[in-house]
């Protein structure tokens, strides 16, 4: 997994892609995150649709940065129930 940019400001976007065998433009993928100052996973599931995709930044979004800790690619939208692939990729946001 990476991101088009490290560092990102509310109100633009950035990038993500994904690259590995077996996966297209029509994988899903689940992430495992932690939020700015926190040491708790949190997963949301279908981040994206495809192996590169566009992210906006939405006002109200917490500034600092967010760690990406684990991915899991799927086939379909509701089968959610594979492992985590771990890594360990940041984006901080700023105001």
């Amino acid at each position: 997994m990476t991101f088009n940019s490290s560092t990102v400001r509310i109100g633009s976007s950035f990038s993500a892609a994904f690259s590995g065998s077996n996966l297209t433009d029509l994988t899903y993928f689940d992430i495992r995150f932690r939020a700015p100052g926190s040491t708790t996973d949190q997963e949301s599931q279908n981040w994206q649709r495809g192996v590169s995709a566009n992210h906006a930044i939405a006002a109200g979004t917490a500034t600092g940065m967010w760690t990406i800790t684990g991915v899991r690619p799927h086939q379909q939208s509701t089968d959610h129930s594979g492992n985590f692939v771990s890594t360990s990729v940041t984006l901080t946001v700023s105001p």
